[in-house]
């Protein structure tokens, strides 16, 4: 069994090539700002064919859909309303599905989940400003990483309840800033690994410059119960927070905010 045998009864569903086939879209630095909300787009219309599992199942037995070969890549309209937010401070936020690959003989997939736009230089002190990863949750439940700071121990629930499925099963990796720009969760330390070296087909062309983003890979484990990405959250914390440098900050940006001349903002 792997995610495809779970997902879909592979051979017998217009949906059955999706994952196997997806591949990333991005281009390299020079088109990834341009291009990225798009393929973020189609991205979270792969997450959505996930969620809809159980309900593809259910019809299956009544329904005669075409085969296809598992191969094949389908076009998914993407949904324009999808956005890359800006995060000042602390947030609590899903991230967006941006491509989606099956390895391993379909025993592994990796996702990359892009969280925020990286933001600019705090005009209280001159410095850049720094993101870091406090908690990574599932399900509403919090992440505990083994000595790596990468791979899954346990989770633990609000209440304190332990579950150990996920002994090993899921591993995340963080950037803050690119793909190059290797960060650590809060209270672990880790090796650094270039994104572009995680994701099936991915070069060093790959690069996600200025954004905060993770790759996760999860190995399929049936009787776990993982048979999929888990809905995920990440706390992400942004060192710019005082109000004044996070209005002008937005004010000024030409990547994700109003794109303001300097010269037409009086500021002390």
């Amino acid at each position: 069994m792997s995610f495809l045998d779970d997902i879909i009864d592979v051979g017998k569903s217009a949906i059955g090539g999706v994952i196997s086939g997806a591949k990333g879209m991005f281009g390299g630095s020079n088109n990834i700002l341009g291009g990225l909300i798009s393929t973020a787009l189609t991205g979270f219309a792969l997450y959505k064919v996930n969620q809809s599992v159980s309900a593809t199942n259910n019809t299956a037995a009544t329904a005669s859909p075409p085969a296809i070969d598992p191969g094949n890549k389908i076009a998914i309209k993407p949904d324009t309303q999808q956005k890359i937010p800006v995060i000042y401070g602390t947030a609590y936020v899903p991230g967006i599905i941006t491509d989606a690959v099956a390895s391993n003989g379909n025993q592994t997939m990796t996702y990359v989940i892009t969280i925020c736009e990286k933001t600019g230089v705090l005009l209280s002190d001159g410095t850049n400003s720094q993101f870091s990863f406090e908690n990574v949750y599932i399900d509403g439940n919090r992440m505990i990483f083994q000595g790596d700071g990468i791979t899954v121990n346990y989770v633990v629930s609000p209440d304190g309840q332990v579950d150990n499925n996920p002994l090993g099963l899921i591993k995340v990796y963080c950037y803050a800033g690119g793909s190059s720009s290797f960060g650590t969760i809060t209270g672990y330390a880790a090796n650094t690994v270039l994104a572009y070296n995680l994701v099936p087909g991915w070069d060093n062309t790959y690069t996600m410059n200025d954004l905060i983003f993770a790759v996760v890979q999860v190995t399929y484990n049936k009787d776990k119960g993982v048979t999929g990405l888990p809905n995920m959250s990440f706390s992400v914390k942004n060192s710019m927070t005082l109000p004044g440098d996070c209005l002008h900050d937005y004010m000024i940006a030409e990547r994700y905010g109003a794109g303001i001349g300097s010269e037409e903002i009086y500021s002390e």
